[in-house]
């Protein structure tokens, strides 16, 4: 699971740095996808902020994101007759970047999340969020999403518990969890998923760990709800100030 996040995320960032993004009928062509598979297979996996790094060819400041907080949020919601609807808010920058301020309101910079290339002129920039929906036979089971850096692992790991080891949101979330690097060139890990399964990943090829404390919040929160028939169900994350309500 870490080659697969860590190769696609690598892949995206060189190919949008490139100039070179793929149409959506390219990301979902089964042979690239069977190509990338093998690739994943016999090769250690890649950090994605040093595969930036030499698509940018300028050196990377991760001390500068590592002092930074984040203000962006998920939210899902359901209603009473059953439509769906989840979206990522964010200013889409860190704040205070610029030191542009007007009347005492700070003016973002958001080219912090431009590590997916600059947009040409009057086009949309690609943005690194993954709001989503499960669908079963047509119709919602689950929708989610996660505003952090570690948004991809979030989900991965938070939709294998949920729907192929049939945990409740509520067990999910309050796991322990491995996230992205965040510029560090290591990926995040939580202490208390288990000194053994700790020291089996390390030792693994081209795997650096950066251990960090329970609920740490660079692994963002998981923002969904599981939907069973007529009843739905959620549990805010206490990665976050996530929070669950019923209106």
């Amino acid at each position: 699971m870490f080659k697969a996040l860590d190769e696609v995320w690598a892949e995206t960032l060189e190919r949008n740095h490139k100039g070179r993004q793929l149409t959506w009928q390219e990301r979902l062509d089964p042979e690239r996808a069977a190509r990338l598979y093998e690739k994943i297979l016999k090769n250690p996996p890649r950090q994605a902020m040093k595969s930036l790094d030499l698509a940018m060819r300028l050196p990377a400041n991760p001390g500068a994101l590592e002092t930074a907080t984040t203000g962006s949020n998920h939210l899902t919601v359901v209603d009473g007759n059953g439509n769906v609807a989840t979206a990522l808010h964010s200013c889409m920058s860190l704040p205070w970047t610029n030191g542009l301020f007007i009347d005492g309101t700070s003016i973002c910079a958001s080219g912090v999340h431009y590590t997916s290339g600059m947009p040409e002129r009057g086009a949309h920039f690609n943005s690194r969020i993954v709001p989503l929906m499960v669908l079963k036979n047509g119709k919602p089971v689950l929708a989610c999403g996660s505003p952090s850096v570690s948004l991809y692992e979030n989900l991965v790991q938070n939709i294998t518990n949920i729907l192929d080891f049939g945990m409740s949101i509520e067990q999910s979330v309050n796991l322990p969890r491995f996230g992205g690097d965040w510029g560090r060139g290591s990926r995040l890990i939580e202490q208390d998923i288990g000194e053994e399964l700790i020291a089996a990943i390390a030792a693994k090829e081209g795997v650096e760990l950066d251990v960090v404390n329970p609920r740490h919040w660079l692994h963002g929160s998981f923002e969904g709800i599981h939907i069973e028939g007529k009843r739905a169900y959620a549990c805010g994350d206490p990665h976050r100030t996530g929070v669950a309500m019923a209106v």
